[in-house]
Formats: structure tokens, sequence, C-alpha cells
């Protein structure tokens, strides 16, 4: 089961093995899983590279020799060489240029409409999450206040901090008329977190019963929220 599920770390240049050719770094799972005979080797990592963007010129090279978002390309070969059904991609796009960004992401949305793995995507950036999920779910912090359907969370958000959290970011194609205040004070400290819902220090509906009781997650319209209001 190990080899379905793969992950795309935010920095891809401390992901390859500094002293590895591309070619040795796209083999590597190839070997390590014995996925093709050794005299095809050569062969399909050409296929895998030329897949996510790259050339044969590229196998001899080393990680320092590329740019971050060729060694994120890389990073994605590798992951592909194993067939996964899951993918998590923990900000994969956030250490490269935005232009980059934009092509590493469509990427990756064709390598999924291609192979039909399943994706978690770990993001900060809104526009990202809008255009690379279906559904999704907002942590604060580090506890789920609302998911729902990716469309519907970002047009009719329910949870006061999503509500917040997306009126404050600019998200691409998104036309939000919401008049909502923005978020007042520190996160809080995650080793000293306040009693009750854990958003209630901050959170401008909050109630008596939001510093006492933490809420539980319900079921509203499409989605669910943890929020004393529902």
């Amino acid at each position: 089961m190990r080899p379905k599920m793969q992950i795309l770390f935010q920095d891809a240049d401390s992901s390859l093995h500094p002293r590895m050719r591309i070619r040795e770094s796209v083999a590597e799972p190839l070997k390590l899983y014995n996925l093709v005979p050794e005299s095809d080797t050569e062969k399909k990592v050409v296929e895998l590279l030329e897949m996510v963007g790259l050339q044969k010129e590229h196998l001899n090279r080393y990680p320092h020799e590329l740019s971050g978002g060729e060694n994120q390309r890389v990073v994605l070969a590798r992951v592909l060489a194993l067939g996964p059904q899951f993918i998590v991609a923990d900000e994969p796009t956030s250490a490269l240029y935005v232009s980059v960004q934009a092509q590493i992401l469509s990427l990756m949305n064709e390598m999924q409409q291609k192979y039909g793995f399943s994706c978690l995507f770990i993001s900060h950036d809104l526009s990202v999450i809008r255009k690379m999920t279906s559904n999704m779910g907002v942590m604060y912090p580090g506890k789920l206040v609302e998911t729902g359907r990716t469309e519907d969370v970002f047009e009719t958000p329910k949870h006061p901090y999503t509500q917040a959290l997306i009126a404050s970011g600019r998200v691409a194609g998104l036309d939000n008329k919401q008049k909502i205040s923005p978020i007042e004070g520190e996160i809080p400290d995650p080793m000293n977190l306040p009693s009750g819902c854990k958003f209630h220090t901050r959170c401008p509906q909050r109630m008596n019963l939001c510093e006492k009781v933490a809420p539980e997650m319900v079921n509203v319209g499409t989605g669910k929220v943890a929020c004393h209001l529902f």
C-alpha cells in the first residue's frame, strides 16, 4: 500500500539528493519496487521526465543545476513513477515564482485527470485552493472548523473564521461583496489553547457558550461547520 500513497513537499530542492543525478533520482523508486526490468529503466525514466515537461538532456544534471520549478517537476516524476492512488501535496508551489506556480498547478491538474489519483492539497493560498480542489476544509488552529464543496464554501462561508479569511484574501474570479470585519487579535499559542471554541478570543460573534464548550461539527447546507451559531 505504501507505494500507492505519495507526498509532494514544499521545497523540491531539499527533496532531492544533492549528489544524485536526475536519472538516478527518478530511477530510484523504479528499482526499489522492481517496477520495470533493469534494461528498460532508462527508457522509463525518460518517459517520466517528458511526461512532466522535462527533456532527455536533464538526465545527467544535478538538482543544483536546475530551477526550483524544474526540480518540482522531477519530484512529481518520481511520485508518478509509482502509480499512486493518493498524493498529499504539502504547499508544493509556495516556494516558486508566481509564473512557475501556474505551470506546476496546471501540470498537476493534467496528471490528475490523466491518471485519476486523489489529492489532498495543503495550502494557505486561497486562489490555489479554489483552482485545485473540489472539496475543501478550513482549519483553526489545527482543527477543522468548516468543510464542504469548494465553490459553496467560497460563495457562502458559514464559520466566522472562514468568512473573515475569504473576505480578507484576494481570490481570483471571486466577487466577494460581503462586509466582514478583519480578524483581530493574535493566533493562540498551540501549547496553551483557550477553552471552548478556539476562535472565541478573536470572534466578533462570540457568545458566553463559546468560551466554555467546544462546538461539534454539524451539517449545514452541503457542508459541515463547527460553530454554536448553527
